[in-house]
């Protein structure tokens, strides 16, 4: 088989997103891996389609969690299940507790600026390292082309 030539599935595929907060749903993420989701597998093959669950449980490495991707790597999946498979193609689970919200990839030199200086104003220490500290870690400026920043605000951190 040409490298250039995609693979041609052999059944169409149902892919299904499965997005919940991890810690508060384990259980409940754990009876759909082992009650439900071999019933659908077996149900869809029977008529002629691939079932595929995507928990993301596993599926973020800690290099990405470590480099601001994890939003990017579930928000690409749950667009991949959106283009293969029709609807429905994502499950979410609700509950009291809101889960994670994580810090943006990328920001504006402005909002890192403004970022800094409520830093500064809360110089109220985290396990020992202060809120500036961790700030200055957590986002380094991206060196782009001058020809490509119009002006300096436009810098980016990430």
């Amino acid at each position: 088989m040409n490298a250039a030539t995609p693979q041609k599935r052999e059944w169409p595929v149902i892919r299904v997103f499965v997005s919940s907060t991890f810690t508060d749903f384990k259980h409940e993420r754990d009876a759909l891996h082992q009650n439900v989701f071999r019933k659908l597998e077996l149900h869809c093959r029977a008529r002629g389609f691939q079932f595929q669950a995507i928990d993301l449980r596993w599926g973020v490495p800690m290099e990405a969690a470590l480099d601001h991707r994890t939003m990017q790597i579930c928000f690409e999946e749950l667009r991949r299940c959106q283009q293969i498979s029709p609807q429905p193609n994502f499950l979410i689970l609700l509950g009291n507790r809101f889960g994670w919200r994580p810090l943006p990839e990328v920001i504006s030199a402005d909002e890192f600026r403004r970022l800094l200086t409520t830093a500064i104003d809360n110089l109220n220490d985290y396990r020992g390292r202060s809120a500036t500290k961790i700030l200055r870690q957590w986002y380094v400026r991206m060196k782009t082309p001058a020809r490509r920043r119009p002006r300096q605000d436009a810098a980016i951190f990430c």
